[in-house]
């Protein structure tokens, strides 16, 4: 496919859009609810600075920002520092009134001395911002959510209206066909770093692909160290300051540092602190002899204002997967020469448009660019193949989605075996190191699976007892899961430095000696996701547990090679855990657990038993073989009814009637819904509303029932956000691998329901299956 300049420009303006109408969600948000209702606002005390860590202290009354949030924070005059005076500020309005500013990244919290009081350290810090609080303590911060990246697509808008420039129109005019291309495959038999510069020599950019734990960095450290000592000016950029900071810290990379020929923009207070000899700069212009470190977003600025020859003579792109397409166009302007540095294996970049909307409308491409790239076979592509996180064993699950092409070089002492633990849980860790699958049963839907959280704390409890200080990594894609990981572990263990719990989309690039991924029953697309699987079961050098629902082969939409690197560790190393309660009651190995199905036929007629009144029972009958199939019941789905509020105006009983073998999930925005409708229709409806409301309460006691909230993030950016139906319907597509069961009788909410491929049913249709 090729696309027009105007299409470039037009997809790059839709994302602008969707970025800026979310951040004016947050703006327009009143200021006390993003801090009381939903913990996205944080008021602070500012303590010290230690070893370039800001140090915060925050009152236990109210959440705290989580291990890896990225958060805004800003000073403000003395009248806006006491939340009760707030009255109906916006957070735009706190915004609007700050005296200064930095964005920066929670790194640890752990409890204060005091009791009511916990303390939590942060990096990213800007030099100018920590002038103007180190001073001050005890000054008042506010930390809330950070805004968005519009300079870099306005940069990148800028970029691809540049029609004048043969490189650039190389990159953004090709024809976006994927073609069955195989990179050659490199290995450390001969110099890596020198064979990459011989192959400059006849080309003016490649692409290197890096699986995990093949030496990206060090490769870059290496390639810059000869081409600085060539007088050459050499740019890196990444995605993130934590990528370029890597970068300065490789051995490669010492004498130049000490020598003051690396620079950075934007240095924080930490990073200050690490590099002494580390120098800023505010520009992105060339330097002979001296490299440039900068971040995408600071250099598509210099790019957009690059007209004539390229000013670098070399430009390194790392992180490159996660550059969006236009990017790329911008690394052109500016060096005279490319490497392009990336996985396309692992996650793609983010962006604020709906999946939906990037598939509609064809935007892959221009999202992800150098799988795009990749694709085209334009450039020359090379492979890295050894692996020096990975074991033998993890490389061999690992190059399922490398052709099997990954060789491990990991080192061969390193510990895999833990004697002192207790020997049900030693037996998780393979003495080969690598992945294990431990099943267990997890409710359907349920983003803080009870099971789970309790595993995953037992096993960080049982690692942090070992005699060696291991690094570990609890992770998993969402972020409510996050939260509860975070609360169940913490409030059991305490916080430890060597301790992560993050969800898998903030931790690309994470190096970790153990990884425990946690998958719920519910929405494994995202979950099982292939690259995010990917980065997920990669980050370690010695084990990584799966913890997931017994039943996870059986489900559908599981991509091809997760479901390949499943079931062959399922046979090869898993294990099952049965729960009563709180307790471990069984670990057995489980090569293959038997699942139990809804609606299964009926059960074979049991032995001939003896009852304890004498008589002889021949066989059972289930009864439900004689009942009609419901419509709207998929037999290897979990069914879960989203019940609308009209149905519950019309129908108060309307739980009672639906089978108590299916999870019923009520949306958030019908309970305030009905709250409110209370005291607004006609007296008979009233009294239908309050029986309702009253059901529901005893409901939820007795019967499997739970309340959710909404997920806007999952709609399409053009529905209304506003809208009720919208709020409903979003909490249905968490459960779309379920079968969720929309129960409504409004037309608006059934279509788009169908849409996404939801099962609808109206409240007539459904009680009249029940009369039968």
């Amino acid at each position: 496919m090729i696309y027009s300049r105007e299409e470039h420009i037009r997809f790059l303006e839709e994302e602008l859009r969707a970025q800026t109408e979310a951040y004016k969600q947050k703006l327009d948000t009143s200021a006390l609810f993003l801090l009381q209702d939903r913990e996205e606002l944080f008021v602070a005390q500012f303590l010290t600075f230690k070893d370039g860590e800001m140090i915060l202290k925050f009152p236990n009354t109210r959440g705290i920002p989580r291990q890896g949030e990225y958060l805004y924070c800003i000073t403000v005059p003395k009248e806006l520092r006491n939340y009760r005076d707030w009255g109906n500020k916006t957070y735009g309005d706190l915004i609007k009134a700050k005296t200064n500013y930095s964005e920066i990244v929670c790194i640890w919290q752990t409890p204060s001395n005091e009791k009511d009081f916990s303390i939590a350290g942060f990096r990213g810090v800007e030099i100018e911002f920590a002038i103007h609080i180190q001073e001050a303590e005890g000054m008042i911060l506010l930390l809330g959510p950070n805004k968005p990246p519009f300079e870099y697509i306005a940069n990148l808008q800028s970029i691809v209206q540049n029609k004048n420039n043969e490189s650039v129109n190389k990159i953004l005019d090709q024809d976006f066909q994927v073609s069955d291309w195989t990179p050659t495959l490199l290995d450390n038999k001969n110099n890596i770093a020198d064979f990459v510069l011989s192959q400059l020599a006849l080309q003016d950019s490649l692409i290197i692909q890096g699986p995990p734990g093949t030496g990206k960095t060090y490769l870059i450290a290496e390639i810059c160290e000869r081409l600085c000592n060539q007088r050459k000016s050499v740019l890196v950029t990444a995605l993130t300051n934590r990528a370029l900071i890597e970068i300065v810290e490789k051995p490669a990379l010492q004498n130049l540092l000490e020598e003051h020929r690396i620079f950075k923009t934007k240095l924080s207070v930490d990073e200050a602190k690490a590099f002494k000899d580390l120098q800023q700069t505010k520009e992105v212009s060339p330097q002979p002899y001296n490299l440039i470190l900068s971040t995408f977003f600071i250099t598509s600025g210099q790019a957009a204002k690059t007209f004539n020859e390229p000013p670098f003579d070399y430009v390194i792109v790392d992180e490159a997967s996660q550059a969006l397409l236009g990017m790329f166009g911008g690394a052109k302007l500016l060096g005279k020469k490319n490497i392009w540095i990336g996985d396309t294996r692992q996650l793609p970049p983010v962006v604020s448009l709906s999946d939906d909307k990037v598939s509609r409308k064809n935007y892959g491409a221009l999202v992800d660019g150098l799988k795009a790239l990749s694709e085209t076979a334009s450039m020359p592509i090379f492979q890295l193949t050894e692996t020096h996180r990975l074991t033998d064993r993890a490389a061999k699950y690992s190059g399922l989605f490398y052709k099997d092409s990954l060789n491990s070089r990991a080192k061969k002492d390193i510990r895999l075996s833990y004697s002192e633990m207790d020997i049900d849980f030693g037996r998780f860790f393979n003495p080969k190191g690598g992945p294990t699958l431990i099943k267990t049963d997890l409710k359907a839907g349920e983003f803080k699976p009870t099971n789970a959280l309790k595993l995953a704390t037992d096993i960080v409890k049982h690692l942090l007892e070992t005699n060696e200080k291991l690094h570990i990594s609890v992770l998993t894609y969402f972020v409510e899961t996050t939260k509860a990981l975070q609360k169940a572990i913490f409030q059991t263990i305490g916080y430890h430095n060597n301790l992560l719990i993050e969800t898998v989309s903030r931790v690309q690039g994470l190096t970790t000696d153990v990884t425990i991924f946690i998958v719920p029953n519910s929405s494994y697309h995202r979950s099982l996701e292939n690259r995010l699987f990917n980065v997920a079961t990669s980050r370690s050098k010695r084990h990584t547990l799966i913890i997931t629902d017994k039943g996870v082969l059986t489900r559908s939409q599981i991509d091809n090679e997760v479901k390949t690197y499943l079931k062959k560790l399922d046979e090869e190393f898993s294990f099952y855990i049965q729960f009563d309660g709180l307790a471990i009651t069984n670990i057995s190995e489980a090569k293959q657990v038997p699942v139990e199905k809804e609606n299964t036929e009926t059960t074979e007629a049991k032995t001939e038993t003896e009852s304890k009144v004498g008589l002889k029972i021949l066989g059972t009958i289930d009864l439900s073989k004689f009942e009609k199939p419901k419509k709207e019941i998929k037999r290897d789905k979990e069914n879960i009814y989203i019940i609308d509020t009209n149905v519950f105006v019309d129908y108060p009983d309307i739980i009672s009637k639906i089978d108590k073998k299916y999870q019923v999930i009520l949306s958030a925005k019908v309970i305030d819904e009905l709250d409110k409708l209370k005291v607004t229709l006609s007296e008979e409806q009233k009294k239908n509303v309050q029986k309702a409301i009253k059901q529901i309460n005893d409901s939820f006691d007795k019967r499997n029932i739970k309340m959710n909230t909404a997920d806007l993030t999952l709609l399409p950016s053009d529905f209304d956000k506003k809208s009720a139906d919208n709020f409903i319907l979003s909490v249905a597509l968490k459960y779309i691998d379920e079968n969720p069961i929309m129960l409504t009788s409004d037309n608006g909410l059934q279509v788009k329901s169908k849409g996404f491929g939801i099962t609808t049913i109206t409240l007539k249709d459904f009680l009249k299956q029940t009369r039968y």
